[in-house]
């Protein structure tokens, strides 16, 4: 089975500014708040997606911004990777490729034309393992180069926001610590 969400923490989020990501963070279990509260972000996207608990925030991010259907095609074909298995390719096809895909992702033409002739109407029902590498990697490049760096952005604002001058590191979750708007 692909996997179709993320984490279920929380509902949509929008993560913009100071508060945002705190009641974002609040709806979390606990440990994620300690991770954002007690490391850097990881510096590269590979990086966090080895990493479990900063993916998930990655991820809750990205919800937040509507925007989580590239990191669900990277896991799936990840899964796909790891199984071989036909049945999970078609439904990356049919969940992220194809014309009418319902969380189509933004793959260049000859990627998608490859995909077609392989898994689409008139495809052979089949593909070498590797089918989708070339995809997975041009969508991994967009993910580096628009949604990590936007949530590094964001997240180094915040953490210098709470943690730098303007309020201590234990200001993070106290309600009478000074509010910076964004």
């Amino acid at each position: 089975m692909v996997c179709r969400n993320g984490p279920s923490y929380g509902r949509r989020m929008g993560w913009h500014g100071v508060d945002a990501w705190q009641a974002g963070l609040a709806e979390t279990p606990g440990y994620f708040e300690e991770v954002v509260r007690g490391q850097a972000a990881p510096d590269s996207f590979d990086a966090c997606y080895q990493d479990q608990a900063w993916f998930t925030i990655f991820w809750l991010f990205c919800n937040s911004e509507y925007a989580t259907e590239n990191l669900d095609f990277i896991r799936a074909v990840d899964q796909f990777a790891s199984t071989g298995d036909l049945d999970v390719a078609q439904e990356i096809y049919d969940r992220y490729v194809k014309d009418d895909a319902p969380t189509q992702v933004n793959l260049r033409s000859s990627n998608r034309t490859t995909l077609d002739e392989l898994l689409g109407p008139d495809g052979e029902g089949h593909g070498p393992p590797d089918m989708f590498d070339s995809s997975r990697e041009e969508i991994q490049a967009l993910v580096r180069s628009d949604n990590y760096a936007r949530f590094l952005r964001e997240l180094v604002e915040v953490q210098t926001i709470l943690w730098g001058e303007t309020a201590g590191a234990d200001a993070w979750w106290n309600e009478d610590a000074p509010r910076v708007e964004s």
